[in-house]
C-alpha cells in the first residue's frame, strides 16, 4: 500500500473504490530521516542501485508496512522479460526488512538493517553483495541494555 492509497482509504467518508473513480497521486521524494539511507519512505517506488552492480533496481514501497510501522520496500531486478524479486534466504523469514532506516554502503558493498524489540534490545544485521549481485548474510550485532546498572552488553555473531 502506498502513502497515497493509505490516505485515501483512511480518509473520512471512504466507502471503497468504485468503477470510474479518479485519483491524483503525488510522488513524494522526501528523504529518510536517517541521513545514511537513500530511500524515500513516502514514495510508491524508486530506482536505486541496491545491489551495487552499476544498474538501478526497482524498489516498491509499502507505506507503514515495516517494523514499528515504518515504510519498507521490496527490491526487484529489472530484466528484459520480467521483474525479479531479490532477497537473500535470510530475508524470507520476514525477520529482516529493507526499510527507511536501512543503510547502504556502496564502497563496502554492504547493507545494514536495524531491528529493535522495545527499549532494552536492538540489533544490527549486515548483508554483503557478491560479484554476481547476490545478497548474503555477513553478521549481526545484538545490544542489550541492562537498566539496573545502565550498562550495554553487545554480542557479535558471524
Amino acid at each position: 500500500m502506498s502513502k497515497n492509497v493509505h490516505e485515501i482509504v483512511t480518509s473520512e467518508g471512504f466507502t471503497g473504490f468504485k468503477n470510474g473513480d479518479t485519483y491524483v497521486f503525488t510522488y513524494d521524494a522526501t528523504p529518510s530521516i536517517m541521513p545514511q539511507s537513500p530511500l524515500f519512505p513516502n514514495a510508491e517506488y524508486q530506482f536505486y542501485d541496491a545491489d551495487f552492480d552499476g544498474e538501478d533496481e526497482l524498489l516498491l514501497n509499502y507505506y507503514r508496512g515495516g517494523p514499528k510501522s515504518c515504510a519498507s520496500c521490496e527490491i526487484y531486478e529489472i530484466t528484459d522479460t520480467a521483474l525479479v524479486l531479490k532477497v537473500p534466504v535470510e530475508w524470507e523469514s520476514n525477520w529482516y526488512a529493507i526499510d527507511e532506516n536501512t543503510v547502504f554502503d556502496p564502497e563496502k558493498k554492504m547493507i545494514c538493517d536495524y531491528s529493535e524489540s522495545g527499549m532494552f534490545y536492538w540489533a544490527d544485521f549486515y548483508f554483503g553483495v557478491d560479484d554476481d549481485a547476490n545478497y548474503h548474510f555477513l553478521y549481526y550485532i545484538e545490544h542489550f541494555l541492562n537498566p539496573t546498572n545502565d550498562s550495554i552488553l553487545t554480542d557479535t555473531i558471524y
